[in-house]
């Protein structure tokens, strides 16, 4: 259930473009800074505020990697797995990480701490191979240690 404040949000960005579903992105960031996922309800709930369908809310949800349909550990790692970082090393940092905090990727840490998932590209191939916690990019990761002290910055 979004907040009152919340729906107030979304309903205000409906004026600020010229078609309801161009409100639907922030619309649904709003949703997860809420409650850190875009959870079914909540796609149905903007659905009905922006008058669009269940179908079309999802279908935006589903296509972009930013939005989390189930609920997350506090801290985000994305691991970028593109050509780039994939011919730097990614695949060994990916497995530390995933060594390191005893995870799955795709999953979230036992203590709700961090949650890992592979990206196709963070844009920033000259520091290959890169990872980002909570948006903060970090790279090049060439070593087990390099992690580790980017995964302490968290503890």
């Amino acid at each position: 259930m979004l907040s009152e404040a919340t729906r107030n949000s979304i309903a205000a960005l409906i004026d600020r473009y010229p078609h309801r579903r161009s409100a639907l992105l922030p619309a649904l960031h709003l949703v997860q800074d809420e409650h850190g996922y875009v959870s079914e309800e909540a796609m149905a709930e903007v659905g009905g505020i922006l008058r669009l369908t269940p179908a079309d809310v999802q279908s935006v949800a589903s296509y972009y990697t930013m939005f989390f349909k189930h609920p997350v550990g506090r801290h985000v790692i994305d691991i970028c797995t593109n050509l780039s970082c994939k011919a730097r090393g990614c695949d060994k940092v990916v497995a530390h990480v995933l060594s390191a905090l005893n995870v799955e990727l795709g999953g979230s840490t036992a203590d709700g701490r961090f949650y890992v998932h592979a990206v196709e590209c963070l844009g920033q191939c000259e520091r290959a191979p890169l990872l980002e916690i909570d948006l903060e990019p970090y790279g090049p990761l060439t070593t087990p240690e390099a992690i580790d002290a980017v995964l302490a910055r968290y503890s």
